[in-house]
């Protein structure tokens, strides 16, 4: 059996680190008499919008999608500011909406977890598809030459109902046979639910005419919504069993893996896949003898079959360039299984696939470019290197031998899964053995773990996992984003997955009501970055739960809690900079000639960096918005509430000058307070720096 291994580990070479941020401290003089004082004179409408732009998190709209509800880029997935650039209209709705979702927005009740926006877009395009000749996630709104009606009056629909957030069940019986429903037979909604009445949570908000609803409406995209972020927890909570961890120890392409397989499978139905049972088995499992940590790690393995390959290929891979429909993905997973060693194909699959062997070839060579085979001929004879047994799989990858009497005690197969589809599967091994089986080997020995998904299964956890994020670049630029290239992650991910390069908000109206003058183009990131954070409304100020604040630091796109100075590196990881650890106040402080310049409290500008150091020890850190008169306008996270109305939490705060007394700045000892900035910052009267 012979099998193919490439594996090129691509390391980021980061020029330089660098810290920065915030003030924490105890809202004590909070200086209210300037802020009257500024919004008495030309700024007084403007300073109230922007007040309440952040404190709401939405720019009003006649969508009803809520524009700026905006978590912070993540830093490890997509960069959902993207969709603040956008123009009002049916993209800008469906993608907020999403990310609303994403943020909560929806919850009738308090959802632990709650689906990353590529997810969506990826398990949508699987599902229901685009509508033809557009790159457009189809809805039940109507389409008339490649483009949506959207927010207008139409048979006998007002306009403000032809919109996502408003069209419901009342409006599509008032469109009638214009309602766009090509895809709603037999299975229901645009992720294709076949167990809608089982599963479905009717959402917080209501559309045009369903507020007296008494479950969920199916036309209703915030239901739909609502739906699958019920799904997910109860996968996760109730039976993976992993209900102990926060949203913080998933990856964002985890959770879409497994909401992808538990919607098209079932909670139950997916959990057997992982554990390498055929679907419809009875096989039993209760996952009682193994701990929250090994079942997650076992639910890795087998969603690293698509990790594997986004880490180390997907971004110089033309594949991307491909319309992936769900055909396709059904092509890539096979691929992905060829081309691991650790997983394989059954011979069921093998003949599925060998009429389609040409675009099959087509595609591994589009996604393993260093890899390419040269004939159809050469790709079957990959495929048939690869067809295995689980017997035949397992000493493959461990090296032991087992019988067929033992995967049939512990799989409940002999050889391999025998599929309902005729279209067979692809299954991994993982190098160890677990008791998460219930069953054993003949000799009374734990089972290696196994995995298997049957090729349907496959294309929907590829598409939601893999390809969302295309799907969403699509969007962007068929709406109008001329400068994100899907075929180049790097214009619509943020820094840490596929190495790409940070894209802030393009928005210069919130600062401009204090007074900052002239910005750089680092400044202006720096400032727009914490911004995000602050309209992150559900991110809260604790100083306590360090273990959930690190992970989030780490891990999480949607952070929920956050001290001060976390508050600083986030919008220095957020912003690109290849921050990988928080250091103390006494530590940054101590060695800050390192990556900053210390600046005079009268050179202070936007974007600088203000540590309040006390005699106690504790801190507070701040980013600079504007110094005006005897105030400074700052971005920070506290325990205190904020300009915005917010009661604690990341958010726009003054303080009068005086309570800041200047350190001396030879002494890292001595208390005060200090501005630095970091080193190299481009200016507006210099050259702008990579500083990437």
């Amino acid at each position: 059996m012979a099998k193919r291994f490439f594996r090129i580990m691509i390391l980021p070479i980061v020029v330089f680190i660098l810290f920065f941020i915030m003030i924490v401290s105890a809202g004590d003089n909070i200086d209210y008499d300037y802020f009257l004082l500024l919004m008495q004179k030309h700024k007084v409408q403007e300073a109230r919008y922007t007040i309440q732009k952040i404190h709401t998190g939405s720019t009003t709209s006649n969508s009803g999608g809520s524009s700026g509800s905006t978590s912070a880029t993540d830093g490890s997935g997509l960069n959902l500011m993207l969709i603040d650039e956008l123009q009002e209209g049916y993209v800008k709705e469906m993608l907020s909406m999403f990310k609303d979702s994403y943020n909560g927005t929806y919850d009738s009740a308090a959802f632990q977890y709650h689906l990353p926006v590529d997810a969506l877009c990826g398990l949508q395009n699987a599902e229901s598809g685009m509508y033809a000749g557009t790159s457009l996630l189809q809805s039940y709104l109507p389409i008339s030459n490649g483009n949506v009606i959207w927010n207008q009056a139409y048979n006998g629909a007002a306009a403000s109902e032809m919109t996502l957030a408003k069209f419901d069940e009342g409006v599509k019986n008032k469109l009638g046979g214009a309602a766009n429903t090509s895809f709603d037979t037999g299975a229901v909604t645009v992720f294709q639910y076949d167990n809608w009445s089982s599963t479905s949570v009717k959402s917080s908000v209501s559309g045009a005419t369903n507020g007296g609803r008494a479950s969920a409406d199916h036309y209703f995209l915030p239901d739909i919504l609502n739906s699958n972020n019920n799904i997910l927890n109860s996968l996760i909570k109730d039976t993976l069993k992993l209900g102990s961890k926060s949203q913080s120890d998933f990856e964002n392409d985890w959770l879409s893996f497994m909401y992808a397989g538990a919607h098209n499978r079932g909670s139950a139905g997916f959990t057997r896949y992982i554990m390498g049972f055929y679907f419809y088995s009875s096989a039993p499992f209760t996952l009682n003898n193994v701990s929250a940590d090994e079942i997650l790690e076992i639910t890795n393995s087998c969603y690293g079959l698509v990790k594997d390959y986004k880490t180390q290929y997907l971004s110089n891979a033309s594949i991307l360039s491909e319309d992936i429909s769900s055909q396709t993905a059904t092509y890539v997973a096979v691929n992905l299984a060829i081309h691991d060693p650790n997983w394989f194909i059954s011979e069921q699959a093998y003949e599925y696939l060998a009429s389609s062997a040409s675009t099959c070839m087509d595609l591994y060579n589009k996604m393993f470019p260093n890899e390419a085979v040269g004939s159809t001929e050469a790709w079957l004879s990959l495929a048939r290197d690869n067809i295995s047994t689980y017997p035949e799989a397992i000493k493959a990858v461990t090296g032991t031998q087992i019988t067929t009497a033992d995967s049939q005690a512990a799989y409940q197969c002999t050889t391999t899964p025998r599929c309902t589809y005729s279209c067979g599967y692809i299954f991994g091994v993982m190098n160890k053995r677990s008791s998460i089986y219930d069953n054993k080997y003949t000799d009374g020995s734990q089972p290696y773990v196994v995995h298997c998904l049957d090729l349907i299964c496959a294309r929907e956890v590829v598409s939601a996992s893999m390809f969302g994020g295309q799907v969403y670049a699509r969007m962007l630029t068929y709406a109008g984003l001329n400068n994100v290239d899907r075929s180049n992650p790097n214009t619509y991910y943020t820094t840490n997955t596929v190495r790409g390069s940070f894209k802030p908000i393009i928005n210069e109206t919130w600062y401009s009501s204090f007074v900052v003058g002239e910005l750089s183009k680092q400044q202006r990131d720096i400032l727009n970055t914490g911004y995000n954070l602050v309209r992150n409304n559900g991110c809260v100020y604790d100083n306590e739960d360090v273990d959930l604040i690190a992970k989030e630091f780490t891990n999480s796109s949607n952070p929920t809690k956050m001290d001060s100075v976390t508050f600083m590196y986030r919008v220095l990881k957020d912003a690109g900079y290849p921050v990988t650890e928080r250091l103390s106040a006494e530590d940054l402080i101590q060695g800050r000639d390192d990556y900053f310049d210390t600046v005079d409290a009268e050179q202070v500008e936007a974007g600088d960096i203000i540590i309040k150091y006390n005699e106690d020890g504790t801190s507070s850190f701040a980013i600079l918005i504007s110094s005006v008169g005897n105030t400074y306008f700052v971005l920070n996270c506290t325990s205190q509430p904020d300009l915005t109305g917010k009661s604690s939490g990341a958010g726009i705060r003054q303080y009068n000058k005086a309570i800041f007394s200047i350190a001396e700045s030879n002494d890292e000892s001595k208390a005060g307070t200090y501005f630095l900035r970091i080193k190299n910052r481009d200016s507006v009267n210099t050259i702008e720096c990579n500083y990437e």
